[in-house]
């Protein structure tokens, strides 16, 4: 439900309040304006009495069946699969719970039975009772109901079979508990929910009914039956009044807005604010929307008056919007810790005076000694200690000022849409902070330490590629050479900056690949690999991340620079780290394995593609955009994930249609994901127009979303194709692409070419072709004659020879295809080898096929016409996407007129 539905849901409750039960429907039903969908809708969010009078008008008897069925008793005695029924236990909106025992004479065992009792009849509550099954088989913690068993009765209910959990509620088991021990329960809590979040499962209606405690004091978490996977499974994410309880639910859940992990820290909140003060943080009166809306939405919850910082941990955990809550119940509960040791807790200030009170009040002994051995000395240190203090202290107050603003400020904003410009400033000025104050401080080693994170941060603001940035790589490259080399600096004496070292020369070795520079990329990785050699990996969450970025970056390099068969190793080997990774102790949290998942399947996917194995490709970026959009679901207001999400989607359009790489030509299928990711891309940039990467990433997809629809809809192509050739010569105009970015875009634009030439204006399309060229001979100013990054001149010389040839202009044609021949001769030879450098030559074989076909030359179209054969035949018998196209090529005839 989006916020403007609810919005127009909010006014017709509130105009309903006070109309009597007997006219709500008819007063309803005016409100909504025959509009059956959004009656539906009001009549879920009507007091219990109304929602029944709805629900039979809509629903009918086969509602009263399954409501009738629901307020039943099972009999006693009687047998549901393998067990004996004893007693009713409990029952809710899904059905009743019953005690149990197994008596098929295979062992002993006291049970749960649950009884999935409302609307038996509809497929969608067979998906959930699956559904719900699946999650609870996937929870394995002491402290989360086991799932034993499930099936159907005769009759076709769906019934559970759990661990039978002998415990009171939460609230009651706990009434009168001293505080420190509730904290310590509750903390044992917090580790159930996250190892279900760690399974990418929402509880979503976390209450003390739902936590039982054993005799032993530990707690049991009941009732996953409203959870959801986080890929969405079946259905909509979706919260009515029947599928949560009003007082522990979450603002966005109240507002029917999408639920991520941050509904179940709010829940918890609720949760511990009346497990301390005895009291819930809202009184609803009713269970109406419009009251929910006002208590839970709108309305502060007053300070639970436990102590400041027990009262910011709990408000901390209540906030209205998720973003400003605890990122995870990891760092909620962690909070708990700090408080109960006595350290800061991170929800309250972080103020030197709190600091150092907490300090005290850990280490009150040698606190005291201390201050009366200081006293001994500053007394008789005089005026020279008192200005030197001062000295110093104002010293620590610029650090700390030049701290705050490259580590809090820039990381409240980072991942935030329009906040490129206004972090280049913020990290701008830290680093002229700390700058200034290194030149003075000697080799203060965690100072040099701090400036060297300033630079990489500024780097990433300047030009890191696939970033939000400014366009300036070059500055980028400055900027990480002189991270790195500090880095190197202070790690000689102090090994524990060698990963920060490592970390930084890879980043490094990362943007000169992306500028081309792949000599020096490839020596500043192998130095990257040199000096992550030492540094302990087993186990090691922060050291395995690092030996996976640098396989990444490694592989990408040999990818760039022409070896795709030896960039294979560094993405198995990263694919394999990344698996190691995932297991560390303790492990990561739900959203950063979704998204390191996603990356892993989305290299493997694209290095398949490169080596033309397309539907194992299709299988692994499926994959990749499946996690993709679970973290962007666990992460809803993040960029970053948005981005990501985005270039999953575009990767897969490009597999089933992009024809600059292998793919599959089912362009119906790259349609909608291409439509998807340029609709994305222009929300983020139209949100941060500064971002560079941004603008680069829209155009790209608008002329892939081009070439799809041309493919089978030559109009709508046409149209898309005049948005996205604008946009690039905007990005051309400009002149701060990154080189790898320019060769996309003009991969991209490339494809729009026929386009202009057959859809558009013939005439458009050759001119389009001219820039093209122009750009692509700018691009490979001064590489070697022996280097095949001339077959990306090759290219676009051929897409201009075509359009000249279609217009007859058969000398300009002449001339590109022998500039083509010319640059690609010293290679040509080897265009069998590789896929990568067979599709290239293919184009020129065909181009030069038409234009001697087309001057009556047959034996010269013919030889050139049985190279690209020859050559599809060799490479099919190992590549895939080399057999359909040796296929569709067997399947053209050759037709030429001799003597014209």
């Amino acid at each position: 439900m989006t916020p403007e539905r609810w919005q127009r849901i909010k006014v017709i409750l509130e105009e309903l309040e006070g109309v009597p039960a007997e006219d709500c429907g008819k007063r309803a039903d005016f409100l909504c304006g025959g509009d059956a969908e959004l009656r539906r809708e009001v009549g879920e969010f009507l007091t219990e009495s109304d929602a029944a009078e709805f629900l039979q008008d809509v629903v009918g008897d086969a509602a009263v069946r399954v409501r009738e069925a629901a307020a039943g008793e099972f009999a006693v005695e009687r047998r549901v699969g393998n067990y004996r029924i004893l007693r009713r236990v409990g029952k809710g909106g899904q059905g009743s719970v019953f005690e149990a025992v197994r008596d098929d004479g295979a062992f002993q065992q006291r049970v749960a039975i649950k009884l999935i009792q409302w609307e038996l009849e509809t497929d969608a509550t067979r998906e959930r009772f699956r559904q719900e099954r699946q999650i609870l088989a996937g929870l394995e913690h002491p402290y989360i109901a086991r799932l034993l068993d499930g099936g159907e009765t005769p009759e076709g209910t769906p019934y559970l079979v759990m661990e039978f959990v002998d415990g009171l509620p939460l609230n009651q088991a706990a009434a009168e508990w001293p505080l420190r021990r509730k904290l310590e329960l509750f903390l044992k809590i917090c580790s159930a929910i996250e190892e279900a979040h760690r399974q990418l499962v929402i509880h979503r209606d976390l209450k003390p009914a739902n936590i039982l405690v054993t005799a032993a004091g530990d707690p049991k978490l009941l009732d996953f039956g409203i959870a959801k996977l986080v890929e969405g499974g079946a259905g909509k994410t979706r919260t009515a009044l029947a599928a949560m309880t009003p007082d522990y639910a979450s603002p966005e859940q109240v507002r029917g807005q999408s639920v991520s992990t941050a509904s179940d820290v709010y829940s918890l909140g609720v949760v511990l604010y009346q497990l301390l003060t005895g009291r819930k943080p809202y009184h609803l009166e009713t269970a109406s929307a419009v009251e929910m809306d006002r208590a839970i939405c709108e309305t502060e919850p007053p300070s639970p008056k436990l102590g400041d910082e027990l009262d910011d941990i709990i408000l901390t955990a209540l906030r209205k919007e998720p973003s400003r809550r605890y990122g995870t119940v990891q760092s909620f509960a962690e909070d708990v810790t700090r408080y109960l040791n006595h350290e800061p807790v991170r929800a309250r200030p972080d103020t030197f005076r709190y600091r150092a009170r907490k300090f005290a009040r850990r280490n009150w002994v040698g606190v005291i000694a201390a201050s009366v051995a200081l006293g001994g000395i500053l007394a008789g240190s005089g005026v020279a200690v008192y200005q030197a203090r001062i000295a110093q202290q104002r010293f620590q107050q610029v650090r700390h000022l030049a701290n705050t603003f490259l580590f809090d400020f820039h990381d409240a904003i980072a991942d935030l849409p329009g906040s490129t410009k206004a972090r280049l400033l913020i990290v701008k000025t830290a680093l002229e902070y700390l700058d200034n104050l290194s030149k003075s401080a000697g080799r203060d080693a965690s100072l040099q330490a701090e400036v060297a994170n300033a630079y990489e941060r500024v780097a990433v603001v300047q030009g890191q590629p696939r970033a939000a940035n400014l366009g300036d790589t070059a500055g980028a490259a400055a900027s990480y050479r002189k991270a790195a080399e500090l880095y190197e600096s202070i790690a000689k004496g102090n090994a524990k900056y060698k990963l920060d070292a490592a970390r930084a020369r890879n980043r490094l070795a990362f943007v000169e690949a992306n500028i081309n520079q792949f000599a020096q990329a490839r020596d500043d990785s192998r130095r990257a690999f040199e000096i992550a050699s030492s540094l302990p990996a087993q186990n090691n969450a922060e050291v395995l991340n690092l030996l996976i970025s640098l396989n990444d970056v490694a592989g990408e390099i040999a990818q760039f620079s022409g070896g795709l068969a030896a960039a294979g190793p560094y993405v198995k080997k990263a694919a394999s780290l990344r698996e190691e990774w995932a297991h560390t102790v303790p492990p990561p949290d739900p959203i950063t394995v979704a998204v390191e998942s996603s990356l892993t399947h989305q290299r493997v996917g694209r290095w398949m593609m490169s080596t033309g194995s397309l539907t194992e490709a299709a299988k692994e970026l499926e994959l990749s955009l499946d996690y993709f959009k679970r973290a962007a679901l666990l992460d809803p207001l993040n960029a970053r994930y948005q981005r990501n999400y985005m270039g999953a989607l575009s990767g897969l359009a490009a597999l089933y249609g992009a024809d600059w790489v292998p793919n599959l030509q089912e362009y119906e299928k790259g349609i909608p994901l291409a439509r998807s990711a340029a609709e994305l891309a222009e929300r983020l940039l139209a949100a941060d127009p500064n971002n560079l990467d941004m603008a680069s990433l829209h155009s790209g997809f608008l002329l892939m979303l081009a070439y799809d629809l041309w493919k089978t809809n030559p109009q709508q192509g046409a149209e898309e194709a005049r948005k996205g050739v604008g946009e690039w010569r905007k990005l051309i105009a400009g002149g701060k692409m990154a080189q790898r970015d320019r060769e996309m875009a003009i991969n991209g634009v490339r494809l729009a070419i026929p386009i202009a030439g057959s859809s558009l204006h013939s005439r458009e399309g050759l001119a389009l072709a001219r820039e093209v060229v122009a750009e692509g001979r700018r691009i490979v100013v001064g590489v070697p004659p022996q280097d095949d990054q001339n077959w990306f001149l090759s290219e676009v010389l051929v897409a201009d020879a075509n359009e000249a040839l279609a217009m007859g202009e058969t000398a300009e044609a002449k001339r590109m295809l022998d500039e083509a021949i010319a640059v690609t001769k010293p290679f040509i030879g080897e265009a069998d080898k590789v896929e990568e450098t067979a599709m290239p030559a293919a184009n020129l074989y065909a181009s030069l096929e038409h234009f001697h076909a087309a001057a009556g030359d047959c034996a010269a179209a013919r030889t050139w016409r049985n190279r690209a054969v020859e050559m599809w035949r060799k490479l099919a018998a190992n590549h895939e996407y080399s057999r359909l196209r040796s296929d569709r090529l067997n399947a053209i005839r050759f037709t030429c007129n001799a003597g014209r």
